[in-house]
């Protein structure tokens, strides 16, 4: 679901808004508290508006860090494999 969440309702609506792909990158902000390192930071030369960026931002960068802050350990395995069903989607 949220592959085809990223690859095509969200890709149409960015293909769609050229003046809205060209600001992207540079306003999205990490939902993770205390994380100051933003898409751009991370990815200087990556665009927001690419599918595969983003997918490189939420699974090297921003899922470290949800596993990092994870305490509570049912909700930890629970999250976790989540997490990993995240990761082959996007290989």
């Amino acid at each position: 679901m949220a592959k085809y969440e990223q690859e095509i309702i969200l890709q149409e609506e960015i293909a769609k808004k050229a003046a809205v792909k060209a600001r992207m990158s540079a306003l999205i902000q990490s939902p993770i508290p205390r994380d100051d390192v933003n898409f751009k930071k991370f990815l200087p030369n990556g665009s927001f508006a690419n599918g595969r960026d983003r997918a490189t931002y939420a699974v090297d960068h921003l899922v470290p860090l949800w596993e990092q802050n994870l305490t509570n350990s049912s909700e930890r395995d629970r999250i976790m494999e989540l997490i990993d069903s995240m990761k082959k989607v996007a290989q």
